[in-house]
């Protein structure tokens, strides 16, 4: 994946430095330059509001609206003038609401190279928007913790493979970063930690590749699969973990809550999903 176009998400009322500064990083890295949008709430009306009367009424209601949504996406706007517009990387900045604007903002993902986000967490409609730029965009979604220790250029990479068309979309869309890092552990977690031959495979179509990829099969030991894939990542000192999103129905994620829930609730680490 050659990145030269970066769409960078972020919700409304925090600076978002970590995702601002991964973004940038990338786009200086890749000579790439980055469009930021933020995602925000539609305020609530007052009681105040509920009482207008007549044009200028209506437009009073009009311009608090605005003037809370502006406050709102204040702290997001300032942190990304000065982490990306202040180094000539900026494709334009803009702040829109995030259950109205789903359609268009899924768009706008199969227009970029990569879709950095920053982690939704609890919030349902950000997630909501997320979950929809991840299954419809098929662009490849890096996601970094609200808590995002610094924008280092992922030179330890955890790579998540569990032989699936989505882990194997993952490989193709990080391949420029799995280049560049120092080291690749290739992670497959499953019962029996004996290695499949497809997997010694995997590694070896990556060394072909210039990846210094190795392989560390993992035994669940009773952990659930993404737990174990979170555990693993942290053993190796991995700064960035790579995975399919989505591997099963919608339904199964539901109930199952599974792996791609996790990392969207709140991973450790940066994690770049692809489905």
């Amino acid at each position: 994946m050659d990145i030269k176009q970066i769409l960078l998400i972020v919700g409304a009322g925090s600076a978002h430095e970590g995702a601002m500064s991964v973004a940038a990083a990338l786009a200086q890295r890749f000579g790439a330059v980055v469009q930021g949008v933020c995602l925000f709430h539609e305020p609530a009306a007052t009681v105040a509001d509920s009482f207008a009367v007549g044009r200028l009424g209506i437009e009073a209601v009009l311009e608090h609206r605005d003037t809370m949504v502006r406050e709102l996406a204040a702290p997001a706007e300032a942190t990304f003038r000065a982490t990306v517009t202040a180094q000539g990387l900026s494709a334009g900045w803009e702040a829109r609401e995030a259950a109205a604007w789903c359609d268009a903002l899924v768009m706008r993902a199969r227009l970029a190279d990569l879709v950095v986000i920053s982690e939704p967490g609890r919030d349902g409609l950000l997630r909501a928007a997320v979950e929809r730029v991840l299954m419809e965009s098929g662009a490849a979604c890096l996601i970094i913790p609200a808590k995002c220790a610094s924008a280092t250029p992922f030179r330890h990479i955890a790579l998540g493979w569990n032989r699936s068309r989505e882990a194997r979309r993952a490989i193709g869309d990080s391949m420029s970063l799995l280049k560049e890092a120092a080291d690749v552990t290739v992670v497959v977690v499953g019962d029996q930690p004996d290695a499949d031959p497809t997997d010694e495979a995997l590694v070896s179509l990556l060394l072909r590749h210039g990846v210094n990829a190795r392989l560390r099969p993992v035994a669940c030991d009773s952990r659930r699969v993404d737990h174990a894939l979170l555990d693993e990542a942290a053993a190796v000192g991995a700064d960035l973990l790579v995975m399919g999103a989505f591997g099963h129905s919608r339904a199964a994620e539901t109930i199952l809550g599974g792996a791609t829930r996790t990392v969207l609730s709140g991973a450790p680490l940066p994690v770049l999903l692809s489905r």
